[in-house]
C-alpha cells in the first residue's frame, strides 16, 4: 500500500471517530458517592426508595442506573478492587448505620472476632 493512501485511510478513520471517546464508565468516586447517597436515602425513608428519590440522587451525581451497572460490570472482575471499593462504601455509611461506632470493629471484621476475649 502506498504511504499516501495509508495516511488518507488513517486520517479518514480518525476524523470519522468524532473526537475523543467518552469514558467507558463513571469514575470510582462518582460510583461511591452515588451509592452512598442512594443507601442514605433508603435509610432516611425507612427502607423505601421511591423512583423520584432515586432519580434525584442520580441526577445530583450526574449518573444513571446504567452508569452504576456499567461500573460494576467493568470492575466486578477484579475482586481486590471491589473489596476495597465496598470497604470504602461501608466506611462512609458507618456513621449513619450506627450512631455509636466506637464499639464497632473495623470494616470487614466480624463483630464477634473483635469482642474482648475473643
Amino acid at each position: 500500500m502506498r504511504p499516501s493512501l495509508l495516511v488518507a485511510l488513517a486520517s479518514a478513520l480518525l476524523l470519522g471517530c468524532g473526537g475523543p471517546a467518552e469514558p467507558a464508565v463513571i469514575d470510582r468516586e462518582t460510583f461511591i458517592e452515588t451509592w452512598v447517597d442512594l443507601r442514605l436515602t433508603v435509610l432516611h425513608a425507612r427502607g423505601v426508595l421511591t423512583d423520584s428519590a432515586r432519580e434525584r440522587v442520580l441526577r445530583e451525581h450526574g449518573a444513571t442506573e446504567e452508569d452504576l451497572l456499567a461500573f460494576a460490570d467493568e470492575h466486578g472482575r477484579d475482586p481486590a478492587y471491589m473489596l476495597e471499593l465496598w470497604t470504602e462504601v461501608e466506611e462512609r455509611l458507618r456513621p449513619a448505620l450506627a450512631p455509636d461506632t466506637a464499639e464497632l470493629p473495623p470494616p470487614g471484621v466480624p463483630p464477634e472476632s473483635a469482642a474482648p476475649g475473643a
